[in-house]
């Protein structure tokens, strides 16, 4: 019996995936039927590309603008000529932040004397009087203003030469 019901399952089993295949043939050849009727769009060609005009430098006479050595300034002034800043000094802690990353949020008067209360980038609040430095270019404080703080900066220009520069730092409103 169990033989006979064995042959009865493989009998079974190879009709159930002859008519699987037949179904499956049937889908693929109407798939096929379906995409030999679509036509094909057509491909729109690509542009003409026009040629680029070449331009030949012709002011080979002058000095190249892009040399390395025209970044490099030609001369420092000296510090001891007093013209430059003094590198001598020990730096002061509010010279660590950009001037435009230090903001002034008061001023305190005792006894003859103005201090500016900034406040760091990192949020720290620092006092400041006149003559005390602040910013990356050197910048010395001139004056203190309820309002402002004049500062009075050191920078190279491009011919290599210290060149005072006026800044300020203005109150927050």
């Amino acid at each position: 019996m169990n033989r006979q019901y064995t042959v009865f399952s493989l009998l079974l089993l190879a009709i159930l995936v002859s008519a699987c295949q037949q179904k499956e043939k049937q889908n693929l050849s109407q798939f096929i039927a379906d995409a030999a009727r679509m036509k094909a769009t057509e491909i729109e060609p690509l542009p003409n590309i026009k040629p680029v005009e070449t331009y030949a430098y012709s002011a080979q006479e002058f000095a190249d603008p892009f040399n390395v050595e025209n970044l490099k300034p030609t001369q420092v002034a000296s510090t001891r000529s007093g013209v430059g800043p003094d590198t001598n000094r020990r730096r002061e802690p509010l010279e660590n932040y950009p001037l435009d990353s230090l903001s002034m949020v008061g001023t305190l008067f005792r006894e003859n004397e103005r201090r500016a209360i900034l406040k760091t980038p990192e949020g720290a609040v620092q006092t400041a009087v006149v003559g005390n430095y602040l910013g990356q270019n050197y910048g010395k404080i001139i004056s203190i203003d309820e309002n402002e703080i004049v500062v009075k900066e050191q920078v190279l220009n491009s011919a290599g030469t210290w060149v005072g520069r006026d800044a300020s730092i203005k109150a927050d409103q």
